[in-house]
């Protein structure tokens, strides 16, 4: 029997009032995450990516849809304490590892604060707890005297981290974690998040355009763009044997296909644009080299084209 996904997120969707209209930031996305799996989503700046992470987390309101977290509804619907009583199951780090904590408390006071409002911990308990944070971050126990600015980059995503499973989350969102960070540090903090997951079975939601990131850490990937998926399946297959256009784009364009793929076989042309108000057809047309009429009538649907793997696209799913 399957076990029940850790993160559930049915039908959100995200607009932003603009002069005009509005901007449909997430569009109707739906999907889910099980114990110990690494969902990576992936798309350019502007897909999307970030204002899913923060509708789920409800830092960003969505306007409608369902987001639920170990069993338990913290959707626009939902009842308020019910989902403030969730909100300890689901955690983030964040991109930037500096302005993401408080710069006028010490790490143990960092690290304390999350285990003062969501467990029933006494003053003893909750600094064990967090020496043992900072060992299973790898992190000497003298740093919780420090000020996070007498931290280098990588230890602070560190505390980032140690924060964000003080109280034992189902799921963590990882926005971009690894983004501000030098190459060297990079590896060692996907390391120490794999590490993690393996110990726990903590689910991630990997936010990333760093391609050789999401193959390093992800098992399935989720490829957004304009606030639409247009393409979701395994790591391997969606990497390695990219369906939709905008996906093989993507994968050309990284620094690890230019290795190995000399040759781009999609190349979007203009920029993108900035849609308001109607939606018909596919969000890519415009760009698309592939796109005939059929692109800009009616909007594609994601199809199976593979087992597990399915994209959104009026050419290769006619």
């Amino acid at each position: 029997m399957m076990t029940a996904p850790s993160l559930a997120v049915d039908s959100l969707r995200k607009t932003f009032p603009v002069d005009h209209g509005e901007i449909i930031a997430v569009d109707s996305i739906s999907f889910s995450v099980r114990p110990g799996e690494t969902l990576a989503v992936v798309g350019e700046s502007g897909s999307g990516k970030s204002t899913l992470a923060r509708c789920i987390v409800r830092m960003t309101d969505p306007d409608t849809g369902r987001i639920v977290v170990a069993g338990n509804d913290i959707g626009p619907a939902a009842p308020r304490r019910s989902a403030r009583e969730a909100y300890a199951d689901i955690q983030m780090v964040f991109q930037d590892p500096h302005a993401s904590l408080n710069p006028r408390m010490k790490i143990g006071a960092i690290l304390d604060e999350p285990l003062r409002l969501h467990t029933r911990l006494n003053a003893a308990e909750r600094r064990e707890r967090v020496a043992d944070l900072l060992r299973l971050v790898e992190l000497p126990e003298s740093i919780a005297h420090r000020l996070p600015r007498a931290l280098s980059g990588g230890q602070r995503q560190r505390i980032g981290i140690a924060r964000a499973i003080a109280v034992e989350p189902k799921v963590i969102i990882l926005d971009e974690p690894t983004a501000s960070l030098d190459v060297s540090t990079r590896r060692q903090i996907l390391d120490l998040l794999s590490d993690l997951q393996n110990r726990t079975g903590m689910a991630y939601l990997l936010i990333s355009h760093d391609l050789e990131a999401v193959q390093y850490m992800a098992d399935r990937v989720m490829v957004m763009y304009l606030g639409r998926v247009v393409e979701e399946g395994p790591a391997d297959a969606v990497l390695k044997d990219p369906r939709h256009p905008y996906t093989k784009a993507l994968r050309d364009a990284s620094p690890v296909a230019a290795l190995t793929q000399p040759v781009r076989e999609v190349r979007l042309t203009g920029e993108t644009p900035k849609l308001i108000g109607d939606r018909k057809g596919c969000v890519l047309a415009g760009r698309c080299p592939m796109s005939q009429a059929s692109c800009t009538e009616a909007t594609p649907m994601l199809l199976t084209v593979a087992s597990g793997h399915r994209a959104a696209c009026h050419v290769i799913n006619p």
